[in-house]
């Protein structure tokens, strides 16, 4: 599996760190976050992280992949949301996916629209060794 990411932060570094155990053929293709707090723990672990994209429309314009996660701070995952759903894609993003309820209400206009197949949520640190 070939993922993008839009926010890689801690969790989401620890999350590419399981699925790199579990499939043989993920990848990380590239990355949105100007100051990526998972980098540290991939690149010790030997996973690359790909290309790092100033925006997500460049990353999303610039790599072929399977799957974009959002782990951005919270108040910007609804449009993190919006701009992966416009762009045809499946969508991952950690929980709470918004963070008001107007939010809530744009982000069933985007699913009525788009699908809610297209949109996973993740509970990315409920499971982990540190808690």
């Amino acid at each position: 599996m070939k993922v993008a990411i839009i926010g890689l932060g801690f969790r989401l570094g620890y999350l590419g760190y399981v699925f790199n155990a579990i499939d043989p053929d993920f990848e990380i293709v590239g990355y949105v976050d100007p100051d990526p707090a998972g980098l540290p723990e991939l690149t010790k672990s030997g996973i690359s992280t790909g290309r790092q994209y100033a925006t997500p429309e460049a990353l999303i314009a610039g790599e072929r992949f399977d799957l974009l996660m959002i782990g951005s701070p919270n108040h910007m995952h609804l449009e993190h949301i919006r701009i992966g759903l416009e762009a045809g894609l499946k969508v991952f993003s950690e929980k709470p996916i918004v963070a008001t309820i107007e939010q809530s209400y744009a982000l069933a206009r985007l699913l009525a629209v788009h699908g809610h197949e297209r949109l996973l949520v993740g509970l990315v640190l409920r499971y982990a060794p540190m808690y």
